[in-house]
């Protein structure tokens, strides 16, 4: 089998598990719900949300999803095919690149090292922006890369420079800035190495530039003419300028935020990155990709450190060239053929961490499981969790005795399989153990059950939206403010579903104007944007026909 479909398989047999599970991130309710009114209304051009329009992102990723709907239908597995398909061409995209970096064995460990990081592997099944941008900042990352050699060799080819610029304009219709500030930051890095300039000044590479404006510029001139208040308010205004000085969405955290959220993204490998960059830093002088690497990674990480706003899935480009700094000092490691017994105390004492990880995150796991299943929550999730703990726990104990009897090889081999597992055991058994405790999905089955077909409905402090994606029911959001007004004004027949979180901080004349009115059904579930537990009831506003004899 071809390495590029070797890995490829590889990286689908660990994103697609899962992709059937109910939405949780707040994001993915958002993008799923924009792509169905896209469905719904017809117009692919103006995003909307809940009928209004709607701009916190590009339209590309919204186009490919609405495509999805329109030929397989509407629901999870459809809208997360994108981004799974998305990813697992990224996948080969990293091998690809770490090939011509290191070699061919050294792209494929890139590859698998990628996909079997821990937060490669979740974003990677999510319904983000994030993995069709990091397609076409890869695409492009890696036409740059041979247009570097070219340039080096005579001149840039016409093909490669159209290419890349076509991969720049697809990237910022995916996540409009970002696919710049990745990929500059490579230009950047191969700027810092000797040979890898001449492009710079290869009038065929800017030539092609006009491509990448043709792409992209359309759709946001277009958007702009349409809705320009909301393209300079929210767009501009609020998704990009206040996320550079503030925190819009309430994400923030101080510069080191990403230090320490990847000591569990780039689990089961985070023990061996620490001796990579010290052996990256240490050759950076060498005519070898570790400078180059070493820029393309610090370049965009630090800017995203000093940026207020923060998320987890914002640091994913950055792990490209730290994981194929990583594959590039494994090969070299592997290509000894040592065993166990060669190997000095720091190499010994950094592969015990690795192994030893990763055991206790999978007893932790099995342990948490098992408590979960006699004492609270549904118990096939108590005991998904307990499955998926000791696959990790086990796996890598075996990884540990081949490492100690056999070779480093077979125990990369024994870990990379235990990942496999993990992810088929967390997509397969845990995710669809936990549906019944999902709210949103719940909500939605309750109120369209109770709403018929032809009844407004009203939601009130709730706002999780991956409830509206499940409504078979046009909903309105009001504020609490409004309660006192559609307890009077509300058609007869109209539904409201409220919080009662808000119900408790109602006036006592609200509250005794809405407590009759209160159907029997009480929705409890878990609210995936607040993390936390919450209850739902439901209220029918009947008016009283008066008749005269």
């Amino acid at each position: 089998m071809p390495a590029g479909l070797l890995i490829w398989v590889l990286a689908l047999l660990i994103l697609l598990p899962g992709i059937q599970a109910g939405l949780v991130d707040r994001d993915e309710g958002w993008y799923a719900q924009v792509c169905r009114e896209m469905i719904e209304t017809g117009d692919w051009l103006v995003p909307r949300y809940l009928g209004r329009v709607w701009l916190a992102k590009p339209p590309l990723t919204y186009w490919l999803v609405a495509g999805s709907f329109s030929w397989l239908g509407i629901g999870e597995w459809q809208a997360r095919l994108v981004p799974v398909l998305a990813s697992s061409l990224n996948v080969v995209l990293v091998a690809s690149l770490g090939a011509a970096l290191f070699g061919r064995r050294a792209g494929l460990l890139a590859g698998v090292l990628f996909v079997t990081a821990g937060l490669p592997a979740i974003v990677g099944r999510m319904l983000l922006t994030d993995p069709v941008m990091l397609l076409c900042t890869l695409a492009a990352v890696r036409l740059h890369w041979s247009m570097a050699q070219a340039a080096g060799a005579g001149r840039v080819p016409h093909l490669l420079a159209a290419g890349y610029w076509l991969f720049i304009g697809l990237g910022v219709l995916a996540k409009g800035p970002a696919t710049l500030v990745f990929a500059g930051a490579f230009g950047l890095a191969l700027l810092t190495t000797p040979g890898r300039r001449a492009w710079l000044w290869d009038r065929r590479y800017w030539a092609w530039l006009p491509v990448a404006v043709l792409v992209a510029v359309p759709w946001y001139a277009y958007i702009y003419r349409q809705a320009g208040g909301t393209f300079i308010r929210q767009f501009l205004g609020y998704e990009i300028v206040e996320r550079l000085a503030g925190t819009p969405h309430g994400h923030g955290g101080p510069p080191g935020y990403y230090l320490l959220l990847s000591l569990a993204g780039l689990l089961p490998w985070t023990p061996l990155v620490p001796g990579a960059l010290v052996i990256a830093f240490h050759r950076r002088r060498e005519n070898h990709p570790w400078r180059p690497l070493l820029v393309w990674m610090a370049v965009p990480w630090l800017i995203l450190e000093l940026i207020h706003s923060k998320l987890p899935h914002y640091i994913l480009p950055a792990y490209v060239p730290l994981l194929i700094l990583l594959a590039g000092s494994l090969d070299e490691s592997l290509r000894i053929r040592r065993v166990w017994a060669d190997l000095a105390d720091d190499e010994r004492r950094a592969l015990n961490l690795w192994v030893g990880v990763a055991r206790i995150i999978g007893a932790a796991f099995a342990l948490t499981g098992l408590v979960l299943s006699v004492t609270a929550g549904p118990p096939a999730a108590g005991a998904a969790l307990a499955a998926t703990g000791l696959v990790l726990l086990a796996g890598f104990a075996f990884a540990a005795r081949l490492m100690r009897r056999r070779s480093l090889v077979s125990a990369g081999v024994a870990a990379v399989v235990t990942m496999v597992l993990f992810h088929a055991t967390l997509g397969l058994g845990l995710l669809p153990a936990w549906e019944p405790t999902r709210l949103s999905r719940n909500l939605a089955r309750a109120i369209d059950a109770a709403a018929g077909d032809a009844r407004p409905v009203y939601v009130c402090g709730y706002e999780e939206p991956s409830t509206f994606f499940y409504l078979r029911t046009p909903t309105t959001t009001l504020e609490p403010g409004s309660l006192a007004e559609l307890a009077t004004t509300a058609p007869d027949g109209a539904l409201l579903a409220v919080t009662q979180r808000v119900l408790d901080r109602l006036s006592p004349e609200i509250a005794e104007t809405l407590k009759p009115r209160m159907l029997p059904e009480t929705v409890r579930g878990f609210n995936y944007v607040k993390m936390s537990s919450e209850t739902i009831r439901l209220v029918r506003f009947r008016r009283q026909v008066v008749t005269s004899d």
